[in-house]
């Protein structure tokens, strides 16, 4: 029996010395460089989960062997030249790099190492069967692209600068991932860039184009609307001809505005209205811009394709708006029982609040307001005399539009005889105009 066990650990012993002594592949310390293939190299820490740590190292390895790839594809002058921006560069480059990422196929497991703590894996593409993908690949976006750049043209000969740019943008989409090729059409004879020449045609067109105000300054009145005739712009090409059918946006500084967004007319127009200005500013600006993001978002082109072409100066108007509050005119009817009282501090206080918040008075104004204010006898109580004080007020605008209307809260006034009552009521009526009733109705001439 001890023969045989000396016998067993003869033949086991030069095994177990050898896989001691099992050397660390190069590959591990040294990345592979091959003329005939790409190499990845993976890495992981070994755990319980044999499975999750070589599938770890796995992922790892493959996106080595993309970054390799990706080492060899950004020297191209026409990605420098198309893409200025350097942040965009920087998105346009990990764009590229994705589309090694995710178009990896055709790679093949050549070996693993592995010690006590640690696990390393070593995948392979060969270069000729990865260009031979990339190349039918790229030959189909390409003749997507062309065909998309073809429709562009004859749109712009039209012209029709909406279609030309939407085209322009889809046929940059979808050569995207290849944005740092040189990718070449034929027009007429001459061969050149599509990109560039994609790029460029865009940025001619959005240029070319100019917006016009009907009106470059208007005056209006606080809470009334701006009609469309004052917010007219019109969209001319750089030969002076009217472009119609394009997308226009507006933006009015005080607050959005509906329907904000509209195509040109025939004649190249386009309108807009503020259905009241509530701004308590002296002056406002209203900015018509070509609405580029809406032609882009048409063509479903890619998110940073957008961002490129949004990156050029894109043309605008604006339209001055000076801000003046309307004027103002109040009448008052007071009476106790059936006798008109002649008492002015309600109109005196109402007045007052509105000229020191800047509004003026006029005999012929923009809005007339009306207080009817009735004040009747209410309870004497050994000898204190108690009045109550009730009634209305509506302030409308000339065109006869309700700016405010409200019912007033019954006032009650006290004192030892009915006159001083009612004067009690009408005095304490008047604190409540400065606190409560001149305040809501300039809320409802700003609202």
């Amino acid at each position: 029996m001890f023969r045989r066990y000396i016998l067993i650990a003869i033949i086991l012993f030069p095994a177990m010395l050898s896989a001691a002594k099992k050397a660390v592949p190069a590959w591990i310390t040294s990345h592979p460089v091959s003329n005939e293939y790409y190499s990845g190299v993976g890495h992981a820490f070994k755990s319980d989960n044999k499975e999750l740590y070589k599938s770890d190292a796995r992922k790892d390895a493959l996106n080595n062997l993309a970054s390799e790839i990706s080492v060899q594809i950004f020297s191209s002058e026409e990605f420098i030249s198309v893409v200025r921006n350097d942040k965009m560069k920087q998105e346009f480059t990990s764009l590229i790099q994705s589309r090694v990422k995710t178009d990896l196929e055709g790679y093949e497991f050549v070996e693993e190492y592995e010690d006590r703590k640690e696990y390393w894996v070593l995948y392979r593409l060969s270069k000729t069967l990865y260009r031979e993908n990339e190349l039918k690949k790229m030959t189909d976006a390409v003749t997507n692209a062309r065909s998309c750049y073809m429709i562009a043209l004859a749109a712009e000969m039209k012209p029709d600068y909406k279609t030309a740019i939407l085209q322009y943008a889809k046929s940059l989409d979808c050569v995207k991932k290849y944005i740092n090729e040189y990718i070449e059409v034929e027009v007429d004879g001459v061969k050149e860039n599509l990109i560039n020449k994609s790029f460029r045609n865009i940025s001619s067109l959005i240029s070319g184009l100019t917006i016009r105000p009907a009106f470059p300054q208007i005056q209006v009145k606080q809470s009334e609307e701006v009609s469309a005739d004052k917010l007219t712009f019109y969209l001319y090409s750089k030969d002076n001809k009217v472009v119609s059918g394009f997308p226009m946006i507006a933006d009015y500084t005080e607050r959005s505005i509906p329907d904000y967004s509209k195509l040109t007319g025939t004649k190249g127009e386009v309108m807009f209205t503020i259905p009241g200005v509530r701004s308590t500013k002296s002056q406002e600006v209203f900015k018509v811009s070509l609405d580029l993001n809406a032609i882009l978002l048409e063509s479903a082109t890619d998110y940073l394709v957008r961002k490129a072409i949004l990156d050029n100066n894109i043309q605008h108007a604006e339209v001055l708006i000076d801000i003046v509050k309307p004027t103002i005119g109040i009448k008052v009817k007071s009476r106790y029982a059936d006798k008109t009282l002649d008492d002015n501090s309600v109109l005196n206080t109402f007045q007052s609040q509105l000229l020191q918040a800047g509004y003026q008075l006029s005999d012929q104004p923009d809005i007339f307001g009306e207080i009817n204010i009735q004040t009747s006898f209410l309870t004497n109580n050994n000898g204190i005399i108690q009045t109550q004080l009730v009634g209305n007020m509506v302030f409308k605008h000339k065109n006869g539009k309700v700016i405010y209307s409200t019912a007033i809260n019954p006032v009650k006034g006290t004192q030892l005889t009915i006159e001083k009552s009612v004067l009690d009521a009408l005095k304490i009526f008047s604190s409540q105009i400065e606190l409560k009733y001149c305040r809501e109705l300039i809320e409802k001439i700003i609202k």
